[in-house]
């Protein structure tokens, strides 16, 4: 029995299979050692080898601090003996989790790399939408910026630039304080709401002169009631903020509806010859109706954009 299975995996042809086998270990294993001294020695080289001075940022928004890669590292420091390193096929991975510890940074879409050691991140950054008016029973900074999602964010780059305080609207009436600390979450629904409608009206908030956002007393705790206070104190009744009810609801369709009609009061109220318009409007049945030369202004104001 064990002479013909000696036969059967030592013949002739069986001799010269072996023997190609084992050839191919053989070389193998020399070139897997070469590879292995060739390696090491090219992870020494400063051509591989990425200091912080080598990450590139693509884009960095005006509100993000010089020092962010520094403020990145030092809130997520890397191993003792760990050094960045092109050759690392998870460097881009540990790059994206470094990026992310830090509270402007929303998420990481891209890490590449380049050599001579250099990195080109793409990230996208939380943008600030508004300022929670802190109670002063808790806070003496006044206030905290925040992003549409009611998102915490730092103060420094605010409290060294304070005269674009007045280039974001204010929302006043919230009463809790924040759950955690800067790029968490508010931990507030309502914080989360008025931020929403924060950005909602960001893009008209100069032409219209909104000044703040103020929850009224007596809102419900998870959906509130607002008011919208102008440059020149005039007070708007927005009501609730249309929310969704699912991730394909109609929010926005409901919003615009609202603001357009918001828009037409605020521009009557800055504008009483908008008042007179509106009434000729009515009296000749339409706004093309009116006579050329009784529109001493622009009726675009009127409309849907």
């Amino acid at each position: 029995m064990l002479n013909l299975l000696f036969a059967i995996l030592w013949g002739p042809d069986q001799r010269r299979f072996w023997l190609r086998v084992l050839v191919v270990l053989a070389f193998g294993m020399i070139f897997w050692g070469l590879w292995l001294s060739f390696s090491d020695k090219l992870n020494e080289r400063k051509d591989y080898l990425v200091s912080l001075n080598d990450i590139e940022i693509r884009e960095t928004p005006d509100w993000i601090p010089a020092t962010f890669i520094e403020e990145a590292f030092d809130r997520r420091p890397l191993g003792k003996d760990e050094v960045l390193n092109i050759l690392d096929p998870r460097l881009g991975q540990k790059l994206a989790l470094v990026f992310e510890s830090h509270p402007w940074v929303e998420r990481v879409d891209s890490i590449r790399t380049e050599f001579p050691a250099h990195i080109l991140a793409d990230i996208r950054f939380r943008k600030p939408v508004a300022f929670v008016a802190a109670p002063k029973e808790h806070y003496a900074e006044g206030a905290f910026p925040v992003d549409a999602n009611g998102v915490l964010l730092p103060t420094d780059f605010f409290q060294k630039n304070q005269q674009l305080l007045n280039e974001f609207l204010w929302i006043e009436g919230i009463k809790s304080i924040p759950m955690g600390s800067y790029g968490d979450f508010w931990g507030d629904p309502l914080v989360v709401e008025a931020a929403m409608l924060a950005e909602f009206l960001s893009s008209d908030r100069a032409n219209l002169g909104i000044k703040k956002i103020v929850l009224l007393s007596g809102s419900d705790e998870k959906s509130g009631q607002y008011n919208l206070l102008t440059e020149k104190g005039q007070k708007i009744q927005w009501g609730t903020f249309p929310m969704p009810v699912s991730l394909s609801g109609n929010r926005d369709a409901a919003a615009r509806e609202k603001f357009t009609r918001l828009k037409k009061e605020v521009y009557q109220k800055q504008n009483p010859k908008l008042v007179k318009l509106c009434k000729m409007a009515q009296q000749y049945g339409s706004l093309d109706g009116v006579p050329e030369k009784e529109r001493a202004f622009d009726v675009s104001m009127l409309g849907e954009n």
